[in-house]
């Protein structure tokens, strides 16, 4: 039997050591060798054990125990399998509460992100007060979230950012309910998250910006620029110069009458591509006409319309506006000539017909300026050269 046996074993492992086949008929007798391996190690165990005539012998006096070595390895064996799975058991027991806590860690996650992200949608969808009451749960999740964090589970780490952007929507959702004190109140809280909750991270900067864009908002709908202006003013420098916030800048200013800042925003605006270019135009034109209405004396025109471009200054509406001003407060009527001169040859060299009202304001301004005082020799050629050599005035006036 034993001679069997190593034989099974030699031709065995001749059988592996061969190495005359092929890669595919390797690969195909793969299963094969296994069962070849398992049944070699099982034989070679069996011959072990078999012959195995060793005992252990325990003493305790006055007492003595002889067992077989192969059961003392049997038993030793089945001890230590015993003993793991004991010391598994009791591990997991004492872990119970954590894996408890990380559960109920992974809950509140996913109710937080769930009810912000429900929040967002009802607030795009008008309903403010079921937004408002979903983002207040998500407020209240991560503060359960916190409160279950410790060392070595210290939770997700945009929780914070969670909670800036609940708040954020519960002081959006009031402000559009007309509730100013829930309003005021959450965007508070949403800067002491950004300000301190937040600092050291690299979107604080971005998440005070939120705030004060959306209370500068916030008040120019209340028609209180003077706020507006005091939240944008909070801004960094990079973000003064965003199209957001020149907006409501713009916004603000013309709210506030204040005409030369709009003028400068404006400008910024139509610059940067924010507004097509005919109504850009006619925005530039309008605070043109509104900074001239604000000078009263010959100086103040002067220096305005100094600080023109050359376009702004061939603007039919801007030089009649500015040359009417300058007559009303008693300017050089010369001066107020020589303003509308370049509209004055735009007027009677023009193709297209111009609106009768201009039209008649611009005769007037000019007849009002020659009624005053005499113009220069050559300004009266240059205008009558314009005249002789042009279609006649009355068909511009229809």
């Amino acid at each position: 039997m034993r001679a069997s046996v190593g034989a099974i074993v030699l031709a065995t492992i001749g059988f592996n050591w061969g190495g005359r086949t092929t890669a595919a008929s390797a690969a195909a007798s793969a299963p094969s060798a296994a069962a070849g391996s398992v049944l070699g190690s099982g034989c070679g165990s069996a011959l072990v054990v078999g012959s195995n005539q060793a005992s252990v012998t325990f003493f305790w006096s006055p007492y003595r125990m002889d067992v077989s070595l192969n059961l003392f390895l049997l038993v030793s064996a089945l001890v230590f399998v015993v003993l793991h799975l004991a010391w598994r058991a009791v591990g997991g027991l004492f872990e119970l509460p954590r894996e408890a806590r990380r559960w109920r860690m992974r809950q509140q996650e996913r109710a937080m992100h769930g009810s912000l992200l429900m929040a967002q949608t009802q607030l795009m969808a008008g309903r403010y007060i079921r937004a408002r009451t979903l983002a207040l749960a998500a407020i209240e999740h991560e503060r359960i979230l916190g409160r279950l964090q410790t060392a070595e589970d210290p939770g997700p780490a945009h929780a914070t950012e969670v909670r800036h952007v609940a708040h954020l929507l519960v002081a959006e959702c009031a402000h559009a309910l007309q509730d100013r004190t829930v309003r005021d109140q959450h965007a508070q809280l949403a800067l002491q998250v950004a300000a301190h909750l937040l600092k050291g991270a690299a979107n604080v900067t971005a998440a005070q910006d939120a705030v004060h864009l959306n209370a500068a908002r916030w008040s120019l709908v209340d028609r209180e620029p003077t706020n507006a202006m005091l939240w944008l003013a909070k801004l960094p420098l990079g973000s003064v110069r965003r199209t957001v916030a020149l907006r409501l800048k713009l916004k603000a200013a013309r709210l506030s009458q204040d005409h030369r800042s709009a003028l400068e925003t404006a400008r910024l605006l139509a610059k940067h591509g924010a507004f097509a270019a005919e109504p850009a135009r006619s925005l530039v034109r309008g605070l043109l006409q509104s900074v001239l209405s604000d000078c009263h004396d010959q100086g103040q025109l002067v220096k305005v319309w100094q600080g023109l471009d050359a376009s702004e200054q061939t603007m039919p509406e801007v030089a009649v506006h500015a040359a009417q001003r300058l007559l009303a407060v008693q300017g050089e009527p010369s001066l107020a000539l020589v303003w509308v001169q370049p509209v004055w040859r735009d007027w009677v060299q023009s193709a297209q017909p111009w609106s009768v009202v201009l039209s008649a304001a611009l005769v007037e301004v000019i007849e009002q300026a020659l009624q005053r005082q005499a113009p220069s020799a050559q300004l009266l050629i240059d205008l009558s050269g314009l005249v002789s050599s042009t279609r006649p005035l009355t068909n511009h006036s229809h």
